[in-house]
């Protein structure tokens, strides 16, 4: 009952240049289109309400290179959202829709779940809405490789939760109905479900939202190390009784690391009091902090513990993509159609006197979407008779983006009013 009213669909449409990398680890982004070098295509996934005036937090890959978006609310409410920012090294994403009073998610605490503990997946698979599967937490800090990024951040939550496609930017709750996590990725040989699904912490969400709305940008500590994982033979080789922590093979030189003394051959045990365990907790830990924020960072060295202030660098800003860029352009006119005046063999065969003859309609349009196909007629705009493809264009240049068009149609083939179609058609922008 929390949770369902807070979870949305997103529909996007967006150009695709490319393939998926590695079809082992499917994002539960449900795509519907062929998979070229270079094509239309429409996906559906899922988004969470977290501030009651309409920001949506969803996955990154959701939205990237999406010209529009249609959010399907719980009760069945529609809106075009708009993007505000993405950051691809975490696959986190923010759109926004306008609106007031909308039901908003408890956000819980990623930091403080438990392997074992019994999780909830909310989100749209396979199109089917507002659904929701039961699990457990099968592992923490998984680290799967689909963040193709020198600066990726992976630490996924791992669930058995079913998952399928669609669930990219669904919830992972806990029992309490907190959102603990935010669903991203499959690992599958056949696209859906066979027992992994794997999820961001959401406080490492929440931090980026952070700071795509207050900078526009994502800042992001740098630690500035080159590190690996400490096995049996490491901590053997360094004087460990376990392994633990992680192992510095290299500095970046000027980086902040260096400047606080640490050395390439140091064991990385713990952040302000937290124990590391692996290569993707320490990245994690350092990119949910702040550039120029003081960390404690306690050090194995020389068989003993030495204790380290560092006060971090700043990662690279390439990542986020703001609501400023000018560079999502809708990819069709018109509503997506093509149109033109009618022929005098084409008025004498429809019986009509005027209006326009639908050339071509582009897949996943707003006019394909209404139900308008190539050979269609449209006579009429809002009851109003059109006279030609000026007119027509004069009539939708007044519409403004989110209203409904109501068009009378003439289906190829037919003559009589009898066998007229009345069409509706949300304008979207131009």
């Amino acid at each position: 009952e929390q949770i369902l009213p807070a979870v949305v669909t997103v529909q996007s449409e967006m150009i695709i240049s490319q393939v998926p990398r590695d079809d082992n680890h499917k994002f539960f982004w449900e795509k519907q289109g062929e998979e070229d070098s270079e094509f239309f295509q429409q996906g559906t996934g899922s988004g969470i309400i977290i501030t009651k005036d309409g920001y949506i937090l969803t996955n990154y890959h959701v939205i990237e290179n999406a010209t529009s978006f249609n959010i399907i609310l719980y009760d069945r409410r529609e809106y075009q959202a708009k993007f505000i920012g993405g950051d691809p090294n975490t696959d986190v994403g923010l759109i926004k829709i306008t609106a007031a009073n909308l039901p908003t998610a408890f956000i819980g605490n990623s930091d403080s779940i438990k392997i074992g503990e019994w999780v909830m997946a909310v989100g749209s698979p396979l199109n089917f809405s507002s659904t929701i599967t039961a699990g457990i937490i099968s592992a923490l800090g998984r680290n799967i490789r689909i963040i193709d990024s020198e600066y990726g951040v992976e630490n996924f939550i791992q669930t058995d939760a079913v998952i399928n496609p669609g669930n990219s930017g669904g919830a992972l709750i806990n029992l309490n109905g907190e959102v603990i996590g935010l669903n991203t990725a499959i690992a599958t040989r056949t696209g859906l479900y066979q027992g992994y699904g794997f999820a961001i912490p959401i406080n490492l969400a929440t931090k980026i939202v952070h700071d795509i709305v207050t900078f526009g940008e994502v800042r992001r500590g740098l630690l500035g190390v080159s590190i690996s994982e400490v096995n049996s033979r490491v901590a053997k080789g360094v004087g460990l009784s376990r392994p633990t922590g992680v192992f510095v093979q290299g500095l970046q030189p000027g980086k902040a690391a260096e400047q606080a003394g640490l050395r390439s051959g140091d064991v990385i045990l713990s952040v302000d009091g937290s124990e590391v365990i692996s290569v993707n907790d320490l990245q994690i830990r350092i990119a949910s902090k702040n550039p120029d924020q003081v960390v404690v960072l306690k050090v194995w060295r020389d068989l003993e513990e030495v204790t380290f202030r560092v006060k971090l660098g700043q990662a690279p800003i390439n990542q986020t993509i703001n609501s400023n860029n000018n560079h999502r352009k809708k990819p069709f006119k018109n509503l997506g159609m093509q149109i033109r005046d009618l022929t005098s063999m084409e008025q004498k065969t429809f019986d009509l006197k005027s209006g326009v003859f639908i050339d071509n309609v582009k897949g996943g349009s707003p006019a394909n979407k209404g139900g308008i196909f190539p050979g269609f007629v449209i006579y009429r705009f809002n009851d109003e008779q059109i006279k030609d493809k000026d007119d027509f264009e004069s009539k939708l240049s007044k519409m403004k983006t989110g209203q409904v068009v109501k068009f009378t149609i003439r289906p190829p083939g037919f003559r009589d009013a009898a066998d007229d179609r009345i069409l509706f058609v949300e304008v979207d922008e131009q």
